[in-house]
């Protein structure tokens, strides 16, 4: 009714786990269904779910049809600066850090490489990977680096996750 307003927001700074507090690796949840682009999986309850040791398709999606998958947890980076992300995906996929969308690889199409950047300093950094398989072939892998050099595979030992995760949408 014409009244006006103000809404003050205040922002938590972002506090980092220990190392020593977490896993090796990400976790993953996987879910049935078959989509046309990459769903919410918010509130749902994963048909399967374990550890990864990198971004890539856990040996139980490999094969499979019509499902998509949520890896999550910690990419550990040495250094500040412009850090690049590229996700090679069949069907669609996206990378996000800390809830900020890097690459979008979304929708239905065969092997296909899109790359993103953003500026991060040295440390552990909360790290979300989604990606859906419809049909045909199924494709996930992940790189990244910084400066305009090729970028490499994502270390194994950079990747962290809660030893206990909360179940997926909590």
């Amino acid at each position: 009714g014409g009244v006006e307003r103000a809404i003050a927001f205040e922002r938590a700074a972002w506090s980092a786990p220990d190392v020593e507090q977490l896993a090796p690796g990400l976790t993953w949840r996987r879910y049935a269904g078959a989509h046309d682009k990459l769903p919410v999986l918010a509130g749902r309850t994963p048909d399967e779910a374990g550890r990864s040791d990198g971004i890539s398709l856990p040996d139980s999606c490999r094969g499979a049809e019509a499902f998509a998958l949520q890896l999550e947890g910690f990419v550990e980076l040495p250094s500040a600066g412009t850090w690049r992300f590229a996700l090679v995906s069949d069907d669609g996929s996206q990378l996000f850090v800390h809830d900020r969308l890097v690459v979008d690889n979304d929708g239905l199409h065969g092997d296909k490489r899109i790359e993103g950047s953003i500026e991060l300093e040295a440390g552990l950094h909360p790290l979300r990977v989604l990606f859906f398989e419809k049909g045909g072939d199924e494709t996930l892998r992940a790189s990244m680096g910084t400066g305009e050099g090729e970028l490499g595979a994502i270390a194994p030992e950079r990747l962290w996750s809660r030893p206990d995760p909360a179940p997926a949408g909590e």
